[in-house]
């Protein structure tokens, strides 16, 4: 699977989005019930965002080029756009927080429970105490 389905060096911000993209009809996913991996995000960055959905927008229209499907290509990009302009908004009115909270969605207690363990083993007893953020807790 790894050999035929490689990942796109051109589209460096989205490369996990685009391997998938173009081996879902072929290949059998399967989701894992646990967070494996946690991480805050505390702003949003202009640059940053901007740059993974222009590498998304390339990967969305190099899909739909290969199977010929304009239409569809330039309305995901469309999409693409539409949410770099939330995000652009987001930044303008200093409201991050309020986006990051809604875009994490909820978890919970246990999940904070157990990412307050985690910090604590990584980082010594005085960071237990701490409530973990939603982006803590591994929810997208």
């Amino acid at each position: 699977w790894f050999r035929r389905w490689r990942y796109d060096e051109r589209f460096l911000k989205a490369q996990d989005q685009d391997l998938l993209r173009r081996a879902y009809a072929e290949s059998r996913f399967a989701g894992i019930g646990q967070p494996l991996v946690g991480y805050r995000q505390d702003r949003v960055s202009f640059r940053k965002s901007w740059h993974g959905r222009l590498h998304t927008m390339r990967s969305l229209q190099a899909l739909a080029a290969r199977r010929h499907e304009p239409v569809r290509g330039l309305l995901a990009c469309a999409m693409q756009i539409a949410k770099g302009l939330v995000d652009t908004a987001v930044i303008a009115t200093r409201s991050e927080h309020i986006f990051l909270r809604h875009r994490a969605g909820a978890y919970s207690d246990e999940d904070g429970r157990r990412w307050a363990e985690v910090r604590r083993a990584a980082f010594g007893p005085e960071t237990g105490a701490v409530r973990a953020t939603p982006r803590d807790a591994g929810q997208p």
